[in-house]
């Protein structure tokens, strides 16, 4: 994975997105609760690096269900996230 660029706890989020309970988030977007799982991060610390991965536009988050809950919601990687992998 190209590391260029991003913190510690930003690489280990986008690689706990490759292996949570729900899949790989290079195959399929999972539920961010499970990528958090994944990252053994609090979800305070979490939601931080989540939203610079957001700026930085290798990550979007969906609120598919509208509850408005951050843990409920979909982590996908962009096709700018997934390049980290070439």
């Amino acid at each position: 994975m190209k590391r260029d660029g991003l913190t510690e706890l930003e690489i280990r989020v986008l690689e706990a997105s490759r292996k949570s309970d729900f899949g790989d988030c290079f195959i399929e977007p999972s539920w961010s609760f499970s990528v958090c799982d994944a990252s053994g991060l609090n979800e305070k610390v979490y939601r931080g690096v989540v939203s610079s991965l957001v700026k930085k536009g290798l990550v979007v988050i969906q609120d598919d269900e509208g509850k408005g809950r951050f843990r409920d919601m979909v982590f996908i990687l962009t096709e700018n996230g997934k390049k980290l992998w070439e």
